[in-house]
């Protein structure tokens, strides 16, 4: 089968061969697979046509019957391989059992064309039962000669859905006028059109992927006992079957899009003529054969970065020419996309983490900065911010005067945000400062590209001085950022309003610290209703998103005498977090741990002292386990649930009270001989939580003797 493109006039033609090798076909119902299957094809085809023509975009497709009599030089046949010379820009080749004459020889002169012409493209696909092509003598010999004399890559099928993906994709890219290819809940979009031509279910990359089936599969078996569990009134299987649903679909739409992702990269690789370990790794990903495709390209021939072969390798890189570096870092990100096909296992972000800190001192060779900007990403995401400071650092030395600004302005948003969770007052105000400057810069020179990004410049700066006790600076910031937001809002409400959510969500939160409640209430509310919305992309960053919302309207409602509003929120919060937890628990456990932590001292405020301790030992638990690894990060938090628990225990005449205070002043301590202006006045809280106890416990000699010491840090520091 040869469908042949051919761009002209703002018009796509489109020529249908249909070859079988059998006898000639008259009839189009015929069960027929070939003909059956060009059949298919030509009307999806007509499909895109009846879409595409209001867009002055026409497709013209031709179907043509298969007369022996009629494929002889000077005949049809002459006038197809004319038609392949002199018009055609793609040839998509389609085999069944049989791999005929005339159908060879068209890939025969489409190969000798595009060798001489970079064109036509070639994709050549042949019909399986399983993962091989059929078992007959022609095509082995067809597969032989695509494989070994052309060296060119094959791809299987089963349905006419996988012929039909490609051509999307193709046209995708061919036509400059914006599509693009969206795969969501089982169904198939199309430049914002769903395409019920197709389906996932039909295409071979997604037939033969083992977890997918098996999602989908359980999926539906969930949701058939939830209609049980319906029935029966069961409310607490129904909470619990739809938790696991959320989990289920939520791997499952993860799942949808890397499979897409790695039949894109398949595609630019085999255009490109990469190297063939890595299309073979790709095409093994296609067949569903995961744990094979890691073996093509095995971490330890990747993961070099500290040996002496690799620090040889990379003098010799040096001295001769970089692609060799880009292959190296194509098949690191390829490897790091294989990975995230797997997303029930949390162990694969481990993986990621050695593979991108394996080609680092290659992407500084190859002067690959976005890779490492990924890596900064990734390391920050997941909460590794001693690693992602000292990157980020680092790569903006290195790439001084080579980089795009907006890569060094990402670069500074980074290291200060880094700089602010590890309370270096002085240097963080230094990289708040060089962003604000960069991105006014460059926004009045490119509105357009550059608008957004200064509103979150002038966010994130907003939130550093709010926290650092500069109020006036936090709200000029603040107010700024949605000024600017609220405008881009009003031309494209799809594309800025989560950010403008992201900016309502912090000056509520400003305004919550500032005694201001209509304010904070407002903009709290706000940024709930844009991210309550619906959204296709990355549902995961919204969830996050809308899980820090629900966090803030709890906050706002305890803190102003609400507790059932306050309730109610930071329950949603924590149902959205403990899920996110499941399938990555380093990036979302300080976060699920901050939403235990605020319903523990609700439920203590309320007298609920049962859920309260269930809640905080559950934030105690987290947070020690973060704290053993980055205690200069989560002592403080630490602390806080220590001293939370203190007080809960105190409050019914539990002796554990002394306990939990003492961790919580041993660390205090800690911190405030560090940063006495930040720490000392939470320290003497906790002196005189503590002198509350003994008094309580008729121990006047320990009480008076933590009075006094809160005392001495209120002469030191009159605030407190």
């Amino acid at each position: 089968m040869i469908v042949v493109f051919s761009e002209k006039d703002s018009d796509v033609k489109i020529v249908l061969r249909d070859y079988n090798g059998d006898e000639k076909v008259t009839n189009l119902k015929s069960n027929d697979d070939a003909s059956m299957y060009g059949v298919n094809i030509s009307r999806f085809i007509l499909g895109l046509n009846n879409r595409y023509v209001d867009k002055d975009i026409y497709i013209e497709a031709y179907f043509c019957e298969e007369d022996t009599s009629k494929m002889q030089v000077g005949g049809s046949q002459n006038r197809i391989d004319e038609y392949i010379k002199s018009e055609s820009d793609a040839a998509f080749f389609m085999f069944f059992k049989k791999a005929g004459e005339y159908t060879m020889h068209e890939l025969e002169l489409a190969w000798q064309l595009m060798e001489e012409n970079k064109k036509p493209e070639i994709y050549v696909f042949f019909k399986t039962n399983g993962t091989e092509p059929m078992d007959t003598e022609e095509i082995k010999k067809a597969v032989d000669k695509i494989a070994n004399t052309y060296g060119h890559y094959y791809g299987p099928f089963r349905e006419t859905d996988t012929i039909k993906i490609e051509l999307l994709k193709y046209i995708s890219e061919a036509l400059d006028c914006g599509q693009n290819i969206l795969i969501e809940d089982g169904k198939i979009y199309f430049d914002g059109i769903e395409m019920t031509e197709i389906s996932p279910d039909n295409i071979f990359a997604y037939q033969n992927n083992k977890d997918y089936r098996e999602l989908k599969k359980e999926i539906s078996e969930i949701k058939e006992k939830i209609k049980e569990a319906a029935q029966k009134e069961d409310y607490d299987a129904l909470i619990k079957l739809n938790r696991e649903r959320e989990q289920k679909e939520k791997d499952y739409s993860e799942l949808e899009k890397n499979i897409l992702k790695i039949l894109m990269k398949l595609q630019a690789e085999i255009k490109k003529n990469a190297n063939p370990l890595l299309i073979e790794a790709l095409r093994l990903a296609e067949l569903g054969k995961i744990e094979e495709a890691l073996k093509v390209l095995p971490s330890e021939e990747i993961i070099k970065s500290k040996s002496e072969s690799f620090e040889s390798r990379v003098e010799l890189i040096r001295k001769t020419i970089k692609e060799e570096a880009k292959e190296i870092i194509t098949e690191a990100k390829t490897r790091i996309d294989i990975l995230k096909l797997d997303v029930t296992d949390p162990e694969r972000f481990n993986e990621i983490g050695r593979i991108y800190e394996s080609v680092m001192k290659t992407c500084e060779l190859a002067e690959d900065y976005e890779t490492v900007y990924s890596y900064i990403c990734f390391l920050f995401d997941q909460n590794r911010i001693k690693l992602c400071l000292e990157k980020a650092l680092k790569i903006e030395k290195i790439s001084a005067g080579k980089a795009e600004p907006d890569l060094c302005g990402r670069l500074y948003g980074v290291a200060a945000k880094c700089l602010h969770y590890l309370d270096s007052k002085g240097s963080a105000e230094e990289y708040y400062s060089k962003l604000l400057e960069l991105y006014e810069r460059l926004a009045k020179d490119d509105p357009g590209k550059y608008e957004n990004k200064s509103a979150e410049s002038y966010t994130e700066a907003g939130n550093f001085y709010g926290n650092q006790g500069n109020p006036e600076k936090a709200e000029q910031c603040l107010l700024k950022a949605i000024e600017i937001r609220e405008r881009l809002v009003k031309n494209d409400p799809e594309k800025y309003g989560n950010a403008l959510a992201e900016s309502y969500n912090c000056v509520g939160y400003f305004y919550n610290d500032r005694a201001d409640s209509n304010k904070a209430e407002e903009y709290i509310l706000k940024a709930i209703e844009i991210r309550e919305r619906p959204v296709k992309d990355d549902p995961e960053k919204q969830e996050s998103a809308l899980a820090g919302s629900y966090n803030s309207a709890g906050y706002y409602y305890n803190n102003h005498s609400m507790p059932e509003k306050a309730e109610q929120y930071i329950l949603k919060s924590i149902k959205i977090r403990e899920k996110l937890c499941k399938s990555n628990p380093e990036r979302y456990d300080g976060a699920l741990a901050g939403s235990y932590n605020a319903i523990g001292n609700l439920y203590t405020n309320r007298g609920k002292f049962k859920e309260a301790e269930e809640y905080i030992l559950k934030a105690i638990e987290i947070r020690e386990r973060l704290a053993s690894t980055d205690p200069e990060r989560y002592d403080e938090e630490l602390s806080n649930a220590y001293s939370n628990a203190g007080r809960l225990y105190n409050r019914i005449g539990n002796d554990k009270a002394e306990e939990y205070y003492l961790k919580a002043i041993e660390i205090r301590k800690r911190l405030a001989k560090n940063n006495p202006g930040r720490y000392e006045r939470y320290l003497a809280n906790s002196y005189r939580n503590i002198s509350v106890f003994y008094s309580k416990q008729d121990n006047a000699s320990k009480a008076e003797e933590y009075e006094r010491k809160a005392l001495d840090l209120a002469k030191n520091t009159p605030e407190i």
